[in-house]
């Protein structure tokens, strides 16, 4: 696509600015601060502009310009609104029954032959058969004028425009998946908007009003201007979490927001205001708690190290367990223990299936060229799914030890950073080790990488910190590459993989101490006769550890 050459090209502008600005030396205020400051903030400003497709969005339709992806705000809107009727897994069957219905008006809806099943995801019916199955309980979930309002709300979706394809891929899908405690808060916002078109065309701009605007006014704010150029170049020109993903629908980065607000109350000292935020974003997403434990594990290195921050560490835990615990009775309460339990069955199944564009260490281990080329839509291709399931497992079991090695040598090196850095770093480094090498997330929650250019970025010149931004940017490029290489999927897919598997190696190795550092530069300069650099490179290695990294 010509867009993403040019989102990689801004990318890769936008890196080198701020690879440079950390790597040289150039006074504030000055000339050459105030020029590179200016191209920064309008590569940000067009990198920003690149995420919506260059204005574009989702293109043109019968109603205007859409703004909202089809799919995801299907999912999102109407799965949050009737998440009291449908719970987890009766979105798809009772969405069918509602059509049916509606087609006895005379409504036109689409054709669809399959319908998966979202308790059991290996599992698909014909239609007919979910109808003749599922008709009575679906109406019997809803009081009657509930079953009207989606009924009409599913005629808006029809209304808009479809295809025939779009929905037999919706009601294939795995559904709505956020924890009980975003629909506390996310499904009483939604039952306030009425679905219609102005609002549909609407709803997509909440997310991106708080994660460009008002996020890199906040990451400014806290962490410079710089750091906030990184972000939002970053942010919006990633391929892992582009506007195609989960851009255009409803409330499904706000826990991206969530994060970077505990981060900058972090940086800011507010750890109590931090706690909260990260209970916030623990409980749209439940995930994030891990960048939580990154900033308690560094918190926790500088409270053995000083008395004076053990209360500071106490509150932090504490506001952050209050926090979390009001948010779970609440969703309790207001949705039973049931939803819990729904939610965990659903969230573990999914987390232990090698879907095609999830990331995570396990892919990456079981990847080879030869499981590509393959068709997993629809009922024959669920049969060709689990086949594949069966023998991804199987690889993974024949090298088990060695994996398990690999994994927890990882973690080893995260903590061993984390213990001896800011928390605001160590919350990256150890969330994202734990996220990648314990957990296969999709590609798009891949976003918070856009933030590693905020917590590296350091408050003076530094080789090591400008080494640490050049991998980030290196990998965000190298990742939009991929999918212009091979039209596969699971090709380009296992490459990422292989990418931010070599990512994080080499992050943990730029944190190496300086002496080793030197050996290793020493080597290298001998080995390839240049031996009159080495008196130039040592030097440099001997200023940059002569001041903090962070």
């Amino acid at each position: 696509m010509p867009y993403q050459v040019l989102l990689l090209l801004i990318l890769c502008l936008g890196g080198f600015l701020i690879v440079n600005k950390a790597a040289l030396w150039f006074p504030r205020g000055s000339r050459a601060d105030k020029v590179t400051l200016v191209l920064v903030g309008s590569v940000a400003a067009l990198a920003v502009f690149g995420y919506t497709r260059f204005g574009n969005f989702f293109g043109p339709s019968s109603t205007g310009l859409r703004t909202f992806h089809y799919h995801d705000i299907y999912h999102y809107a109407l799965g949050a609104k009737y998440f009291q009727e449908l719970g987890y897994y009766s979105l798809y069957d009772c969405t069918y029954v509602a059509l049916r219905d509606l087609s006895a008006r005379g409504v036109s809806i689409p054709s669809i032959t399959d319908i998966r099943s979202l308790q059991n995801p290996d599992v698909s019916l014909p239609a007919g058969q979910v109808y003749d199955l599922k008709q009575n309980e679906c109406r019997a979930r809803f009081a009657p004028e509930r079953w009207r309002a989606f009924q009409s709300d599913l005629k808006v979706f029809l209304d808009l425009g479809w295809q025939d394809q779009w929905w037999r891929v919706m009601l294939f899908d795995l559904g709505f998946n956020p924890p009980p405690t975003w629909n506390l808060i996310m499904g009483r916002l939604i039952n306030l908007v009425p679905i219609n078109p102005a609002s549909l065309s609407l709803l997509p701009f909440w997310d991106m009003l708080l994660i460009f605007p008002v996020a890199g006014y906040l990451i400014w704010r806290s962490f410079g201007a710089y750091p906030a150029g990184g972000y939002l170049i970053a942010a919006g020109t990633s391929w892992l979490a582009s506007y195609e993903w989960t851009g255009g629908s409803f409330s499904r980065q706000t826990w991206l927001f969530l994060l970077i607000v505990a981060l900058c109350c972090l940086k800011k000292g507010s750890y109590r205001t931090s706690a909260v935020f990260f209970a916030l974003t623990s409980a749209f997403r439940i995930f994030p708690v891990f960048f939580f434990l990154g900033a308690v594990w560094a918190l926790l290195g500088r409270a053995y190290r000083q008395a004076d921050l053990r209360v500071r560490l106490v509150n932090f835990l504490f506001y952050f367990a209050a926090t979390a615990s009001l948010l779970f009775l609440g969703s309790v309460l207001w949705y039973g223990t049931e939803s819990w339990a729904d939610f965990f069955h659903k969230i573990i199944k999914h987390g232990s299936t090698f879907w095609v564009m999830h990331i995570g260490f396990d892919k990456y281990a079981v990847f080879s060229p030869a499981i590509a080329g393959q068709n997993f839509w629809f009922a024959d291709g669920l049969v060709r799914f689990v086949a594949w399931q069966e023998r991804l497992r199987a690889i993974y079991a024949a090298h088990f030890l060695w994996f398990t090695l690999i994994k927890w040598g990882a973690l080893s090196a995260a903590l061993g950073i984390g213990w001896r850095v800011r928390e605001w770093l160590s919350a990256l480094l150890i969330g994202g080790t734990i996220l990648f090498f314990f957990q296969m997330p999709a590609n798009y929650y891949y976003m918070y990488l856009a933030l590693f250019p905020v917590v590296i970025f350091p408050a003076r010149p530094d080789w090591r910190a400008a080494v640490r931004l050049a991998l980030v940017f290196a990998l965000l490029a190298a990742v939009s590459v991929m999918p212009l290489l091979s039209p596969d999927q699971i090709i380009h897919n296992g490459y990422i993989n292989t990418l931010v598997f070599c990512f994080f190696l080499l992050l943990y190795l730029t944190f190496l101490p300086p002496r080793y550092s030197r050996a290793f530069l020493r080597k290298l300069a001998s080995r390839f006769g240049r031996r009159s650099k080495l008196a130039r490179l040592k030097s440099t290695l001997e200023m940059g550890s002569s001041r903090s990294p962070e």
